[in-house]
């Protein structure tokens, strides 16, 4: 065979391949796009799906952060009225001063004339305050509650006379009532601080 028509030939062999290798690639380009473009719509909509749930799932979590503050800020409110009102009956039942040299023993004895009317004022208070306020308070106002109850049946509101125990269940009544003062302001503050 002649030098000619053997290039001839391997040039014909080598244009089929080509022009099949050509048609191959093209073919194969084709269908690698419409798998790329049907991957990438697939993956586009599971990640949206997944975006969605996302975002489904913090509005659910701040619409409950939202509740839990309002119910927060509800009973931090009634919470600053007990200790409010607290802070108020210590101011109404401090004994005032009649002269320059008044002491405690006589300041004690107006406590103990006034402890009737504590008592029914503690009673008042735990009446409304008890759902807000703390077991320790509660226990703060009872003491004080009990005291003034025991307290009345020490004195003779007629002449004015107070047993030496009247005098002593006084003093412990008014300390036990500005104790419980002290701890309702510092709840409420460490509230505030945190």
């Amino acid at each position: 065979m002649p030098m000619k028509d053997v290039l001839e030939l391997a040039a014909s062999i080598i244009a089929s391949v080509g022009g099949a290798g050509a048609i191959i690639f093209g073919l194969s380009n084709k269908l690698g796009k419409i798998w790329a473009d049907r991957l990438m719509e697939k993956e586009k909509a599971k990640y949206s799906q997944e975006l969605e749930e996302l975002k489904s799932r913090f509005v659910k979590e701040t619409e409950q952060y939202k509740v839990q503050l309002k119910k927060s800020e509800f009973l931090f409110e009634k919470q600053y009225e007990a200790a409010a009102d607290i802070s108020a009956l210590v101011r109404h039942f401090y004994p005032g001063f009649y002269h320059p040299d008044m002491d405690w023993c006589e300041a004690c004895e107006d406590i103990a004339l006034s402890s009737e009317a504590i008592e029914k004022a503690i009673d008042k208070y735990l009446a409304k305050h008890s759902p807000v306020i703390s077991e320790q308070i509660n226990e703060q106002l009872t003491k004080v509650r009990n005291a003034a109850g025991e307290c009345k049946f020490e004195c003779n509101k007629k002449t004015g006379e107070i047993s030496s125990k009247g005098r002593q269940l006084a003093d412990e009544l008014f300390t036990a009532f500005q104790e419980a003062e002290k701890l309702s302001i510092s709840e409420l503050k460490s509230q505030v601080s945190t």
